[in-house]
């Protein structure tokens, strides 16, 4: 009988506790998620192939998991400002500093977030290199250097969802166009041209750092599980409640010693 009712209450903790944090925040795609990565580096191709006018250094963007982790690190802390971090010198293994776009709405935008940036393009003159409004998120997008990227999607208070996007090596240099204007990939030597992008095996290549965690991370020590500090609340919250579960099934008990006969 003993065993029968601690099965019982095992199976109710094992209730409280599961789905664990990954189901918590199933409304937003992990950096891992090969339909997100996709997505993100193919909006960026898109837009970065039809810059007018037409570029000629324009590089291929491809998927870079550590910038994607310190963009989950950072977008964790749920604070909508830009990472004080980024040009630490320590901020990611290869580059010494980085970009970073930022969105932040009602729900997770898919694509969206990336047109928003790119639609500041109605305020820049490339001619003469000037913003009438906003137009720093649309110049980090298209900066020709720019060939590395990694984003994430990061639930906050109040169901608002923010994604950052972090590029390497960084753009938005004062004085400096985000690209040269001319020929596509004319000024690409020994780069295959696709899109109008310049494309090169040695630089596209995706290169993983499964032991690196951002150093300003808070969460390193379950940063690969899709969960954050909401996540945390809700599993302290049932974790909370555990012990309670045994009084009261004490309680019961040994009040009601005959409630269970058989």
């Amino acid at each position: 009988m003993a065993a029968k009712r601690f099965f019982c209450l095992l199976l109710l903790v094992t209730a409280l506790l599961f789905p664990l944090c990954s189901s918590a925040r199933a409304s937003v795609p992990d950096i891992t998620d090969p339909e997100f990565v996709k997505l993100y580096v193919d909006e960026h191709n898109k837009y970065r192939s039809a810059v007018n006018p037409p570029a000629s250094d324009m590089l291929y963007m491809t998927w870079d998991p550590s910038l994607a982790r310190v963009a989950r690190s950072w977008g964790r802390r749920c604070v909508f400002e830009h990472n004080v971090f980024i040009r630490s010198g320590k901020i990611h293994p290869t580059f010494k500093s980085i970009g970073e776009n930022l969105w932040k709405g009602g729900g997770y935008p898919g694509r969206h977030a990336i047109s928003a940036w790119y639609s500041e393009v109605q305020h820049y003159d490339y001619s003469r290199h000037k913003c009438t409004d906003v137009c720093g998120h649309y110049t980090q997008v298209v900066w020709a250097s720019s060939y590395k990227l990694g984003c994430a999607a990061v639930k906050c208070k109040g169901h608002s969802v923010t994604v950052i996007c972090n590029y390497g090596p960084p753009g938005n240099y004062r004085g400096v166009k985000p690209y040269k204007e001319g020929e596509p990939c004319s000024q690409c030597p020994g780069d295959q041209c696709e899109n109008n992008l310049c494309r090169n095996k040695q630089r596209d290549r995706i290169v993983y750092h499964p032991n690196w965690y951002p150093y300003f991370d808070q969460y390193s020590w379950y940063a690969d599980l899709s969960c954050d500090t909401y996540c945390i609340s809700v599993l302290a919250i049932r974790l909370f409640f555990i012990p309670w579960i045994f009084v009261a099934d004490f309680y019961v008990h040994k009040r009601y010693p005959d409630i269970i006969s058989r």
